[in-house]
C-alpha cells in the first residue's frame, strides 16, 4: 500500500467528530415486545467487534431519547467502560436504535471517514492511552469524555484514510480465511484421527 510521505496532521478527536454518552438507563434493561427502538448492547457485536448483529437487539420504549439521541448510519459506538474498549461503525440496523450506556457516539464533522477513525481508535497505541487515563468506576474503568475529546488523531488527506481502511479490511479478510482453513485441517485431522483409530483392528485382519 502507497503511503503518503508527509507527516499527518494530529487533530484532537473532538474537533473531528460529536461525542455523546448512550441511553441513560436508572435499572436493569427491560424488554418491551413492541418497543419503539431496538437497544444496542454489547451482545449485539459479533467476536471481532467489528460487526453489529440487528436480529438479537432487544426493544425498549425509552421515556426520552433526547437531540441526536438516535443512532445513525456512519455513527461510531465507543465502548466506554471496562478493559478491553472498541470502536464499531454502525450500519445496517434493524430501526430506529438507541446505544446502552456504556457507549459513547460518535458522529464525525466530514474531515475524517468514520472508518478510518474507528480503525484508529482499534490500534493499540490509543488503547493503551485510554488504559492509562482511564478513571475508576464502580467496579470496571471508564474511559472519560475529556479524555476521549483530547486523544491526539492523526489525519492524513481522504485518500490517504481510504487505503488504510481497505487495507485493513484485506487483511482481516484474510485472517479469517486462514482461520477458516486451520479449522477444517483440524476437523480433518481429527476424521482421519478417528477413523485410523476405529478401523485399526479391520486393517490387522486384513494383514493376516
Amino acid at each position: 500500500m502507497k503511503m503518503a510521505h508527509q507527516r499527518a496532521t494530529r487533530v484532537h478527536l473532538g474537533e473531528l467528530a460529536t461525542v455523546r454518552a448512550g441511553l441513560p438507563l436508572r435499572k436493569a434493561v427491560a424488554a418491551v415486545a413492541d418497543g419503539s427502538h431496538f437497544l444496542l448492547q454489547i451482545r449485539d457485536f459479533g467476536p471481532d467487534r467489528r460487526t453489529i448483529y440487528g436480529e438479537g437487539m432487544v426493544r425498549v420504549s425509552p421515556e426520552s431519547i433526547g437531540k441526536g439521541g438516535e443512532l445513525r448510519e456512519g455513527d461510531i459506538v465507543f465502548l466506554a467502560k471496562g478493559t478491553r474498549n472498541f470502536s464499531c461503525v454502525v450500519r445496517a440496523l434493524p430501526g430506529p436504535a438507541v446505544a446502552a450506556p456504556h457507549f459513547f457516539i460518535l458522529r464525525v464533522r466530514g474531515q475524517v471517514l468514520p472508518e478510518y477513525l474507528a480503525w484508529f481508535l482499534n490500534q493499540d497505541a490509543p488503547r493503551r492511552q485510554f488504559t492509562r487515563l482511564a478513571g475508576a468506576g464502580a467496579r470496571v474503568p471508564v474511559v472519560r469524555r475529556e479524555v476521549l475529546e483530547n486523544i491526539e488523531v492523526p489525519l492524513p488527506d481522504l485518500a490517504t484514510q481510504r487505503r488504510i481502511v481497505e487495507f485493513d479490511a484485506l487483511m482481516r479478510r484474510q485472517l479469517a480465511l486462514l482461520n477458516e482453513l486451520a479449522e477444517k485441517k483440524r476437523t480433518l485431522a481429527a476424521l482421519a484421527g478417528m477413523w485410523a483409530a476405529t478401523h485399526a483392528k479391520d486393517q490387522e485382519n486384513t494383514h493376516e
